[in-house]
């Protein structure tokens, strides 16, 4: 896809890939592909749809992704989908994105309200505490190095975003497990169950549909 115009390719992407991903994941899948993979050889298309398999849809076909971007490329321009360039804008404008930014999954962005919530309502000296454990414990976790890495950044100072492209979305589940088991330490199960319910309920109202929906994804 060298030759090809960058809009061109992008048009083969989507058309590529509209049979394999819908909505949201589809605009991420072609995020993915503009910040990462636009610039490449086309010998790096197998890297693209694993990449893809971990960062937006594990259960997706690959290889039928792969043969369709072989095919997809060799199609006349009237047969392409039309650019999809300003549902993607879209799509970063309602994730608060950057164009040019490391690629960050919503899920993070909801995780991190999330916590941001939780903590709030243990107070700061139990927030203190559990903060510490999880930051002294998540190294023990089957989690993504990098994931790990820029999550304790992250809730340390709260200066930065989660920007990890090949995390799985269990390994934020096992991070909110983590925060889950550190309450329990500091506060003991029963109020931490109570703490839980109060913030599920405030995080559904203020967070609106789009964050209710992924935080029921990652509970």
């Amino acid at each position: 896809m060298a030759e090809k115009s960058y809009i061109h390719k992008k048009r083969i992407v989507f058309t590529a890939l509209y049979p394999y991903f819908f909505g949201e994941k589809l605009m991420r899948a072609m995020v993915i592909w503009d910040q990462k993979y636009s610039h490449s050889p086309s010998t790096a298309v197998q890297h693209f749809v694993y990449d893809l398999k971990n960062s937006v849809d594990p259960n997706a076909d690959i290889r039928g992704a792969h043969l369709n971007l072989i095919r997809a490329a060799s199609l006349p321009e009237a047969e392409l989908m039309n650019d999809p360039s300003g549902k993607m804008e879209d799509y970063l404008k309602k994730y608060n994105l950057s164009e040019s930014a490391e690629f960050s999954m919503p899920e993070y962005q909801t995780l991190q309200k999330f916590i941001n919530t939780w903590q709030r309502h243990l107070g700061k000296k139990d927030s203190q505490l559990v903060t510490l454990y999880v930051i002294e414990n998540i190294s023990k976790q089957k989690i993504n190095q990098a994931l790990s890495l820029f999550f304790v950044s992250w809730i340390s100072k709260k200066e930065n975003t989660l920007q990890v492209p090949n995390a799985d979305v269990r390994d934020l589940r096992k991070i909110i497990n983590l925060f889950y088991t550190g309450c329990c330490e500091y506060v003991g199960p029963v109020k931490t169950d109570e703490i839980l319910s109060k913030v599920v309920q405030a995080f559904k109202q203020l967070g609106g549909d789009q964050h209710r929906i992924l935080i029921e994804q990652l509970l």
